[in-house]
């Protein structure tokens, strides 16, 4: 996963590009794949509520990708089956922060 960011509190906004590895089971017959990948671009705005103690709100879109197949071969007879699918949806995110150790 790589990150890449811009700005500085109380306002960023940054993209996440996500390759998660393939997922592949087998067993006696069986065999199963997994293949997912996602883009993600948000902006962060962060309120300071006191001193140490913060809330963020995160907005933006992210893209993704997955397929799936699986295989099963019983008496000699293999059945298979695929899918994948794909969309841009809204992402949304609050978060909060406190600073523990204030630099002098």
């Amino acid at each position: 996963m790589a990150t890449i960011s811009f700005g500085s509190p109380p306002h960023a906004w940054g993209t996440t590009v996500a390759q998660y590895p393939t997922r592949t089971c087998t067993g006696q017959g069986e065999s199963a794949s997994l293949t997912m990948y996602a883009l993600e671009a948000s902006a962060v705005y962060s309120w300071p509520i006191t001193h140490a103690f913060r809330v963020y709100g995160r907005a933006g879109l992210a893209a993704w990708y997955a397929s799936a197949t699986a295989s099963v071969t019983s008496g000699g007879v293999t059945y298979s089956a695929s899918s994948s699918g794909s969309g841009v949806d809204p992402l949304l995110g609050v978060g909060m922060s406190y600073a523990v150790l204030r630099p002098p």
